[in-house]
């Protein structure tokens, strides 16, 4: 298992300047505890992540590794109104961008063969 959450939440702590003492204080669990689901060591209960959702104000499937969309306020419907609000010139944009995206993902450089 790669630890996503631990990762995810280590790096949410380094970026906002947050010592593992100070965010354990507020989650309610010990430093120790902290540190040890930083490290995959511990997997803590589903309230604790959302506690931690909450404190550090990103999306509990994101911070879970389930999604790659890390703000709280977004999801699909919020996303269809944003495209539908475009105007036709750009919403062919997006489309291809997305499809383009796809094909990205479907396709990982990493199989692409360098002939040089």
């Amino acid at each position: 298992m790669d630890n996503i959450f631990g990762k995810r939440l280590k790096q949410l702590r380094i970026e906002t300047n947050r010592t593992q003492e100070e965010v354990s204080k507020e989650i309610k669990v010990t430093r120790a505890t902290l540190s040890r689901y930083e490290t995959g060591e511990f997997e803590p209960p589903i309230t604790t992540v959302a506690d931690l959702a909450n404190y550090f104000n990103v999306s509990l499937d994101w911070l879970a590794g389930n999604s790659e969309i890390r703000d709280p306020n977004i999801n699909s419907h919020k996303l269809l109104e944003l495209y539908n609000s475009l105007p036709s010139e750009h919403k062919i944009q997006v489309f291809t961008f997305i499809n383009y995206l796809k094909y990205l993902n479907d396709n990982p450089l990493d199989n692409f063969v360098n002939d040089s």
